[in-house]
């Protein structure tokens, strides 16, 4: 059986065959049909109405132009189907792209081909598989124009710059942050022909051609964005990290980690943390002493990698943009590039006992991103539902809760219906304390800390807390 196995993989073709249908499987078990984040019903909402106006205009706010009329196209070809499920397997369409890719810089690189699985074991590849957002196609075309710009036998070819452009035409069509990806270009062209100015003029003629398409483009999204100030802090680049490293699966969850609730760490939690710490600082030591060597080697990819994360955080902070991972996924395959290069450069047993111990806990990251309930999105299908199952002869009072594509308050007779996104958080302690028949919605992230301290610390309410987000509470003797 083992000779059978061995002859099977002695041939390129057919190992490459089974770690595509490896890296299916993965994507395959990565989609659930668990309720959509706020985020996500807002990209699909339109193309699922068929609306195709509504679609290009809040295609252009979000500055999510490709990725919003593809979804419309998908919703066509999926007969219009909200099952979430369906509307996810959309990002199937791009992982052969992401795979054919991954093994184009391989086979530069000289890997051994099962090294593109790490690509796809890694928590941004589930997490970002499992949402219905533009994330899976920003991540193939990334991998796709890493290649082109780092690993093409003829970066100064006029056919490969101009794949270079078409690319970048590409994923700045289909997200925003698609245009900071031009960075690493830029450098990487300075530092190869910085003693040939005409090779230099060749990629600046080629660029500005393909500029006056997604020149204007760029400059609506910054206009439509530059309003959008969510904050920016020592944290994002924290968070950038903590996705980067896989650690997303293990930790506090995305919503505990964004309002940095420490208390909320568990003892598996501690442990998963303190194993992935060790680990990490284990493969830095080697990489320290080899650290010549990793320098000499990787000097090009660590100066572009460097370059991205020194200018869009210096733009981050000058605009106030809350970052997280992905908005930096552009660069994660470089990323993973000079990870596995390090990786081959301190090769040695003691190494590679850390490196086991690493490739664990990111599988275990990876799992738990996909099956712990802790790790899944805001449960509005969770609360939609209840509502839908509970006795309508009651009021029901909606603090801050209104969403389009799981709209509760269709569910609700509008004589029993109380919005109370626009009550004072007294007013809605009043309101919920004289009615008997009542249900109260919480949403963690709008509603007052005073409003959760006061129907968890009175005894005179139910409080229901097994909705992500979300609480529910009724009187007691409902």
């Amino acid at each position: 059986m083992s000779d059978i196995f061995n002859n099977i993989f002695k041939n390129e073709k057919n190992k490459m065959i089974f770690i595509s249908c490896i890296i299916f499987f993965i994507a395959i078990l990565s989609i659930s049909n668990t309720g959509m984040w706020y985020d996500e019903i807002c990209r699909v909402f339109d193309p699922i109405t068929g609306n195709l106006a509504n679609t290009i205009k809040t295609s252009l706010s979000f500055a999510q132009p490709g990725y919003m009329l593809f979804m419309h196209l998908w919703e066509r070809i999926t007969f219009g189907t909200q099952i979430e499920f369906f509307i996810r397997c959309s990002n199937l369409v791009f992982v052969p792209i992401a795979i054919f890719y991954a093994y184009k810089i391989a086979k530069a690189k000289k890997w051994s081909l099962w090294t593109i699985l790490l690509f796809f074991i890694h928590p941004i590849f589930v997490y970002y598989m499992n949402e219905a957002t533009p994330y899976i196609i920003v991540y193939a075309l990334s991998l796709a124009y890493t290649y082109y710009v780092f690993f093409s036998e003829d970066f100064n070819s006029t056919k490969n710059i101009f794949i270079i452009n078409l690319i970048y035409l590409l994923g700045v069509f289909v997200h925003f942050m698609f245009g900071f990806i031009i960075i690493p270009y830029i450098v990487m062209c300075l530092l190869t022909n910085y003693k040939d100015k005409k090779m230099i003029f060749k990629h600046i003629k080629i660029l500005l051609l393909f500029s006056i398409i997604y020149l204007p483009l760029l400059i609506l999204y910054l206009l439509n964005l530059v309003h959008v100030t969510t904050g920016f802090s020592i944290k994002n680049p924290a968070y950038v990290l903590y996705g980067f490293i896989g650690m997303a699966g293990i930790g506090l969850s995305r919503n505990d980690l964004r309002a940095f609730k420490l208390s909320k760490i568990t003892g598996p939690q501690i442990i998963a943390l303190v194993l992935m710490s060790i680990a990490c600082i284990s493969l830095l030591y080697f990489i320290i002493k080899k650290l010549k060597t990793i320098l000499k080697e990787e000097k090009n990819y660590l100066i572009c990698l460097l370059s991205f994360f020194v200018i869009v955080f210096t733009i981050a902070f000058i605009i106030q943009f809350g970052m997280w991972e992905r908005h930096c996924l552009t660069i994660f395959p470089l990323f993973m590039v000079i990870f596995i290069d390090t990786l081959y450069l301190i090769k040695d047993k003691k190494s590679s006992l850390w490196l086991l111990l690493y490739i664990a806990i990111i599988i275990f990251s990876s799992i738990n991103i996909r099956y712990n309930y802790y790790y899944q999105c805001d449960d509005y299908k969770g609360v939609y539902n209840y509502i839908k199952e509970s006795n309508i002869d009651s009021y029901y009072l909606l603090s801050n809760f209104s969403i389009k594509l799981y709209n509760v308050e269709s569910l609700v007779p509008e004589q029993y219906y109380i919005d109370g996104t626009s009550l004072e958080d007294q007013d809605i302690i009043d309101e919920f304390s004289n009615r008997e028949k009542i249900i109260l919605i919480l949403f963690e992230k709008c509603s007052s800390k005073k409003l959760y301290d006061y129907f968890d610390n009175n005894d005179s309410y139910n409080v229901n807390s097994n909705y992500n987000s979300f609480k529910i509470i009724t009187h007691t003797h409902n």
